[in-house]
């Protein structure tokens, strides 16, 4: 398990250096998450499908708004 990293970015840069080029890899994250996450990992040339982690209703609104913010920060950043 990779802890090194402190957002998603780098995570996926860290990840890239452990696999093997026909390697593929399965994240699980939630659902409003899911397009970031996958976009990072084709940035950084991992194979990766993703599995939705389940999250409460309540919970959806302010993880969406974060989303929001960091696909934002993805378009201009990287």
């Amino acid at each position: 398990m990779e802890d090194k990293s402190t957002n998603t970015y780098e995570n996926s840069q860290i990840a890239e250096m452990f696999l093997k080029e026909d390697d593929k890899v399965v994240l699980m994250t939630r659902d409003c998450q899911r397009y970031r996450e996958l976009k990072m990992a084709e940035k950084n040339d991992i194979k990766a499908t993703s599995f939705n982690a389940p999250l409460d209703f309540i919970l959806r609104f302010g993880s969406t708004l974060r989303e929001i913010v960091s696909m934002l920060k993805l378009w201009i950043t990287y």
